[in-house]
């Protein structure tokens, strides 16, 4: 009914009838404010695609050949796939990343979740300890060794040794612990 009203009353204040106030749209000013208008409209869009563009490169690591974060937390989940006892500080984008490696084809479905580090720390309280740990963190490297550095130091205090896997990754850590039985590995 609105609308309805909207237009009736549009209609009546823009014709060209004796009672009418307004009368027809001046084309000509229209015109010019439609060529200021299209000059406003493309240097928004301008500033706009330029603050979606800038971003999305800002993070490549061109001294690596364009590597992205996100592209190591897929091969994370690709190298990792199929395992069990896999735990990471950022649990929820590693979870993310299997699912969306799973709904590609890429990974068996259904793989078990990363556990973060309050998981790591109930699963270290139970017994029997798993044989082997998975441990995986991404990220710059310095913030990548600060958050992998906690989980790590609980899995050597249970009595594990990790060593690095996957060192072909840059942006990515992923840790393999085993279980050393009397100091030495099994």
């Amino acid at each position: 009914m609105a609308l309805a009203w909207i237009v009736y009353a549009a209609n009546y204040l823009f014709s060209s009838r004796a009672a009418s106030w307004i009368g027809p749209p001046d084309y000509a000013i229209a015109l010019n404010l439609n060529r200021l208008g299209r000059g406003c409209a493309v240097g928004v869009l301008g500033l706009l695609l330029a603050s979606w563009w800038v971003p999305g490169f800002s993070e490549l690591d061109l001294a690596l050949g364009g590597v992205r974060e996100q592209d190591q937390f897929r091969l994370v989940s690709q190298r990792t796939a199929g395992l069990v006892e896999r735990y990471g500080p950022r649990a929820r984008l590693l979870n993310l990343s299997d699912r969306m490696e799973v709904a590609m084809g890429r990974i068996p479905s259904d793989p078990l979740p990363w556990g973060d580090a309050d998981d790591l720390e109930k699963r270290l309280a139970v017994s029997p300890l798993p044989l082997e740990l998975w441990l995986a963190s991404s990220g710059p490297p310095q913030a990548m060794e600060r958050k992998l550095k906690p989980l790590q130091s609980q899995v050597v205090q249970a009595g594990y040794h990790c060593e690095q896997i996957a060192n072909d990754l840059s942006h990515a850590r992923l840790l393999r612990c085993r279980f050393q039985a009397m100091g030495r590995s099994e």
